[in-house]
Order: C-alpha cells, then sequence, then structure tokens
C-alpha cells in the first residue's frame, strides 16, 4: 500500500507533461481540454482512489492537486497555441502584400498568399531553402507547414528565419505578377 502511495505522489508531480508536451504540438487543443474537464475530474478522482488507501483525505490530498495541474495544463497549451500564431501574425504584419491570412491548429499552420502565384513562389523558395511547405489540396494559395512533433524550440526560430528570407525575397520578384 506504501509503495503505491508513494509511486501514486510520484506520478501525479509528472502528469502535467502528459498534457502539456503533446499539446504544445496541438494534440489536444486548449479547447478541447476546456471542453473536457469534467471527465478529467471524474478520471483524475478515480486514479486517486485506486492509488491511494480507502480514505476520502488521502484520496482528496492526491486528486486536488491534479486537478490544479490539469487547470494549470490547459493555460500552458493555451500559451503555446498563441505564441505560434503570433510568430506567424507577425509574419504577416512583415509582409502584408504577399500574407493575407494565417491559419491553423497546433503545429499544423498555414499562411494564405495575397495573390495567385505568390504561393508558388514562397514554396519554391522554401524548398530552394530546405523547407518543405506544401499547398493544401483545395486552394493553392495557402502553403501549409507540418514540422515533426518532437522540433527543437531552435528549430522552429531556424525555420522562421528562413520563412522571413523567403518572404523578401519574394516580396522583391512578386510586383511584377
Amino acid at each position: 500500500v506504501v509503495l503505491k502511495l508513494l509511486l501514486g505522489f510520484r506520478l501525479r508531480c509528472h502528469a502535467p507533461l502528459v498534457l502539456v508536451v503533446p499539446g504544445s504540438a496541438g494534440v489536444p487543443t486548449s479547447d478541447m481540454l476546456r471542453r473536457t474537464w469534467r471527465s478529467a475530474s471524474v478520471f483524475l478522482f478515480v486514479i486517486s482512489a485506486v492509488l491511494t488507501p480507502p480514505d476520502g483525505f488521502t484520496q482528496m490530498l492526491m486528486a486536488t492537486p491534479l486537478l490544479l495541474l490539469y487547470v494549470i495544463s490547459i493555460w500552458l497549451v493555451k500559451w503555446a497555441e498563441r505564441r505560434r500564431h503570433r510568430r506567424l501574425e507577425a509574419l504577416r504584419a512583415e509582409f502584408p502584400q504577399l500574407i493575407s491570412d494565417v491559419r491553423g491548429r497546433g503545429l499544423m499552420l498555414g499562411v494564405e498568399a495575397s495573390r495567385e502565384g505568390v504561393g508558388g513562389m514562397l514554396m519554391s523558395e522554401l524548398m530552394h531553402r530546405g523547407v518543405l511547405a506544401l499547398w493544401t489540396l483545395n486552394n493553392e494559395r495557402v502553403l501549409r507547414m507540418i514540422p515533426p512533433v518532437v522540433i527543437e524550440l531552435q528549430t522552429i526560430e531556424e525555420v522562421l528565419g528562413v520563412v522571413r528570407e523567403s518572404l523578401g525575397q519574394v516580396a522583391l520578384v512578386a510586383d511584377e505578377l
């Protein structure tokens, strides 16, 4: 019983990682986590009942911090979503003549070119610089970038730098379209 209790309290410390790491990749979105908080709280109380002795006080000692960590995880996932989107919005503000919209969820983000031909030029320039970008199936003006889930923050910064350089290169030629 004591070993199970110690294991339960130890695992409780790692609970936010279960949500924040995939959440920063967009797998569970903050909206999804917010909508399922009731089910999650029931699940957390059941886990607490299994891992603690049949004592209501000990179960509450385990479940209450888990619920608090769940709420903190929702905030952290929301922060990661906003941070990613803000970076692409900054590119849109810097190149309004090329990018008309930024959209997406999680790590799957897309930019919509403001005119025909700009998306193809941008995709070509990105590929020339080693960044893989794809058109969406139904609109060749929308480019999507889907990095792997295990991408490091430094790599994201490097790719955004390459996207900025590519947009600058396309801006020089786009006026001729």
